[in-house]
């Protein structure tokens, strides 16, 4: 192209896009996705792209001619990453300002302090926003880019990733594909946003997390002790480098996740040519000749040579007995709370490890040679011992700090580091089972909680003070979302300590509620008029509870809250089980895990009335009790080990008003939200149930009850017939079970009937309607009252049974769906989701299916006879799934 003209005889309708500097591997992707659609004209790029009719490339020389152009900008985009990059913006500012196109510039994250002032002299023209791009990672980056692609580069290529120790290093990821696709919503979206955008994941946020997350999706990785490598720069953490572009440009900034297929796709779509292994030097065998000897005689030379030898090896084994010894020590320390005499013998320990090593390695390399059972697997524990004890020495400190009350977010967050590595250790190494305290961190429930741990600052009051509404909910008196609400509680944290904790008798807050607000028909025709803030949990969903919860708190003179969390007295008799006995003086009384709920319980309802502080008082004095039991460190991480198996049994459950970080938690599953069941397809076919009780027989029967669920689904070409059976055994209780049912099935169902002991029972539509149950004339209907309806995705059948004292029901529902199946290979996903604040129950699946297919499952259940089963003990929510295959 001899002149740089945009107008041209073929007068194309295309849009006019200049696209202006460069950053590595970001612009080249965005270029070649756009190329096709706009007359392009690409200023000072280093890159060749294929001619055409519509690109113009040109450098700083054609800068005025693009001033003075007649044809209107409609897009632009500037990378900035270069001085002469910023002074280019500067130079086409007049013809900006002349067209107002879309205008994005793009600014990388690791020079954001070069180009904020680009920032502030822009930032009153309304068409220009801005994105700061992180570290880009993808197949075609090299490694040594940044040090997220090399951590990615050495987990695919190597199975490796190395854990870097007490620094809590900060990153900034985004796949390729991500920064092209952000670029161009930013531009072509037509949704309104803030000015700032962040082109990296706000999840993960350290290197650690990163390493979950691989690990997770990898589960060969082997995780090992390294340091940063000096090559690659640090910069600060997420949160404060959003308050550092704020503070200088006074602009907010955001994420756009939401847009974005996310690091977890953008791993598994990054893949590397070859696997690189590390190749062991083969050490050439040198021929040495031999002197004379002159002083010595031969056989003297050998015996110095072999005693020195041996010495060396004796010296060796000592310097790590020694090394083992104050392991053990700093293990005994730590286990009694010691954390500063724990890391002085940790610190002890790797020196005499490390002195050691060299030996002990070769030691055992020579041993393998030798038809000695069990050596391997001796050097892998010792090894992975070694690496724990230098992790131990460094980590210490941060523990000390929580001891004394001093944790501020840095310490938090390299603890939480610390137990991601010891949990990647111990999924890791088989061999690390054998080291003390390592198997605490295999259970899966460790590693869905550590996936939240990057928010915890903010959860804590780092950023701020928060103030959450506790929920005590009495799973004694089951309701949909955990128990009746008997006390609540608000909570005031910042910088990671409780600044105030008080507790109420509910009873206190309902009587200050004057307005009117409605409550479900079931609260209304058999408890009482109005919504209380005790009846505020009889939504299947604690999301819904939550928000009802903290509306009611508010009517009832208490504070507007930062999120709601509930929790029943079965986190109450764990603790009491990990603290020992506590002993209430104003009871006179010492309470375990076995007669404290009876206790606590009794007291309440012996003294009840509307408003007593009775029931205040007790609870107040027990978690008094509990207070000054945390004293004691190793209390306090016995409870830490136990929480995360109580929240994923739904024993505790958490609601944020922040919408982003309720997201993390509900995708864990600790929201107690009402999953959404996935469209069925030809590919996949999506079940769903749950059952939920309520009891509203105004007493506390179901703390006798034992329960029992099972399906039977049969499949046929045109339909899924489902019989749902809810067992509840009431033989050991005195009183009767009064429970409103509700059976969860898929939107698509259809009631068929319900059958009770053996007996089919006739059903009438529930009659909802205050003016007609409220009315003089009302008469009970003979039949079964029974509620079908839509909630979210979920079609509900409900209705009100009463298991009397001594006796044992089963209640039997049948429902269809018209589903076709398939005539080809296809995919079974069932989620059985459990209510939150039941026991531990059994629950069975039996699933019938055509014998076109032929059924494959090897995790949850057996197959045998064109009949699939699956038998659980239900304490979370539960996924089966099945493979079909179309018979030859």
């Amino acid at each position: 192209m001899s002149a740089f003209q945009v107008s041209d005889d073929t007068q194309s309708t295309k849009p006019l896009f200049l696209i202006s500097g460069s950053i590595p591997y970001v612009t080249y992707h965005f270029v070649s996705a756009v190329i096709k659609d706009f007359k392009l004209i690409i200023l000072n790029n280093p890159h060749t792209y294929e001619a055409s009719e519509d690109l113009y490339q040109v450098y700083t020389t054609a800068i005025g001619t693009i001033k003075n152009l007649s044809d209107k900008l409609n897009y632009a985009v500037f990378f900035l990453s270069s001085p002469d990059d910023k002074k280019t913006l500067t130079q086409l500012l007049p013809k900006l300002e002349k067209d107002s196109p879309r205008t994005i510039i793009v600014i990388p994250v690791s020079q954001y302090l070069e180009y904020l002032d680009v920032v502030e002299q822009t930032k009153d023209l309304p068409f220009i926003s801005y994105a700061f791009v992180g570290d880009v990672f993808g197949t075609t980056i090299p490694p040594e880019s940044s040090y997220i692609s090399h951590v990615i580069y050495t987990a695919k290529t190597q199975k490796t990733a190395e854990f870097v120790g007490s620094e809590l290093v900060s990153i900034f990821p985004i796949s390729l594909e991500d920064s092209g696709k952000g670029l161009q919503y930013l531009l072509f979206s037509k949704e309104k946003r803030e000015r700032i955008f962040f082109f990296f994941y706000e999840h993960p946020q350290t290197i650690i997390s990163a390493i979950h997350i691989l690990k997770r999706l990898d589960s060969d990785l082997q995780i090992v002790s390294g340091s940063f490598p000096q090559e690659f720069s640090l910069l600060p953490g997420h949160a404060q480098l959003e308050k550092n572009i704020q503070k200088k440009t006074n602009l907010k900034s955001s994420y756009i996740d939401d847009v974005l297929e996310g690091f977890e796709k953008g791993i598994r779509q990054t893949s590397y040519p070859q696997t690189i292994t590390q190749k062991s030097k083969k050490k050439r065998k040198k021929k040495i000749k031999r002197a004379p000897s002159r002083h010595f005689s031969f056989p003297t030379t050998i015996t110095i040579f072999m005693c020195s030898i041996l010495l060396f090896l004796i010296l060796n084994i000592m310097i790590t007995g020694a090394g083992i010894l104050f392991a053990k020590q700093a293990v005994a320390s730590f286990q009694h709370g010691e954390f500063e005499q724990a890391g002085k013998k940790f610190a002890i320990a790797k020196e005499s490890f490390e002195t050691a090593q060299p030996v002990v390695s070769l030691g055992f390399e020579i041993l393998q040679k030798l038809p000695l059972p069990h050596i391997s697997d001796t050097y892998q524990m010792f090894m992975s011992g070694v690496t724990l004890t230098s992790l131990a020495a460094d980590q210490f400190s941060q523990l000390d700090a929580i001891q004394n009350k001093k944790m501020t977010e840095d310490s938090l967050l390299t603890s939480i580091a610390t137990l991601s590595y010891l949990y990647f250790i111990a999924q890791s190494s088989p061999h690390s089972m054998h080291l003390p305290y390592i198997n605490s961190f295999t259970d899966p429930s460790t590693s869905n909680l550590l996936a939240t741990a990057d928010v915890l600052p903010e959860v804590l009051g780092y950023t701020k003070e928060k103030t959450y509404l506790i929920l005590f909910q009495n799973n004694g008196e089951l309701r949909p979302t955990g128990g009746f609400i008997g006390s609540v509680g608000e909570l005031r944290v910042h910088n990671g300590q409780v600044e105030d904790f008080t507790i109420q008798d509910v009873y206190d807050i309902d009587g200050q509620i004057k307005t009117h607000v409605e409550p479900p028909f079931v609260v209304r025709r058999y408890l009482q008029p109005h919504l209380y803030l005790r009846d505020s949990n009889f939504s299947l969903d604690f999301q819904e509870t939550a928000t009802t919860a903290a509306l009611l708190y508010k009517e009832g003179g208490g504070h507007v809250v930062d999120g709601v969390i509930a929790i029943d007295y079965d986190v109450l008799k764990k603790i009491i089980e990990i603290t020992g006995p506590l002993h209430l003086p104003t009871y006179n009384k010492t309470i375990d895990e076995k007669n404290g709920f009876d206790f606590i319980q009794s007291t309440i309802q012996d003294t009840f009335t509307p408003g007593n502080s009775q029931k205040k008082g007790i609870l107040s004095e027990v978690f008094a009790q509990i207070v000054f039991k945390l004293e004691n460190t190793q209390t306090v991480f016995k409870i830490a080990t136990a929480l995360p198996k109580l929240i994923e049994e739904k024993h505790i459950l958490f609601a944020f008003k922040d919408p982003l970080l309720q997201e993390i938690f509900t995708v864990q599953k600790y929201g107690g939200t009402i999953e959404t069941t996935g469209t069925s397809d030809k590919n996949t076919l999506y079940d769903y149930f749950s059952v939920n009780e309520a009891n509203i027989g105004v007493n506390k029967a179901n703390i006798q009850i034992s329960r029992s669920v099972s399906l039977i689904q049969k499949m046929s070409s045109s339909a899924i017939t489902t019989i749902a059976t809810l067992t509840l055994d009431n033989t050991k209780g005195d009183e009767p079970y009064k429970v409103f049912i509700q059976f969860i099935a898929p939107e698509d169902s259809s009631f068929r009937s319900l059958v009770i002991n053996g007996k089919n029972t006739p059903t009438t539509p529930a009659i909802t309607s205050s003016r007609l149950y409220e009315s003089p004339s009302f008469s009970l209907p003979k039949d079964t009252e029974l509620i079908t309806e839509e909630y979210k995705d979920k079609t509900i059948f409900g209705f009100i049974y009463t298991v009397e004292a001594g006796k044992k029901d089963s209640i039997s529902l049948q429902y269809s769906r018209d589903i076709s199946l398939p005539t080809e290979s296809f995919e079974y996903d069932m989620t059985y989701q459990k209510q939150p604040g039941t026991s531990a129950y059994p629950f069975e699946l039996s699933l019938e299916f055509p014998n076109t297919f032929t059924a494959h499952d090897l995790k949850t259940g057996s197959i045998a006879q064109k009949k699939f089963s699956s038998s659980q003990l239900i304490t979370k929510d539960v996924d089966i799934h099945v493979s079909f295959k179309e018979k030859n």
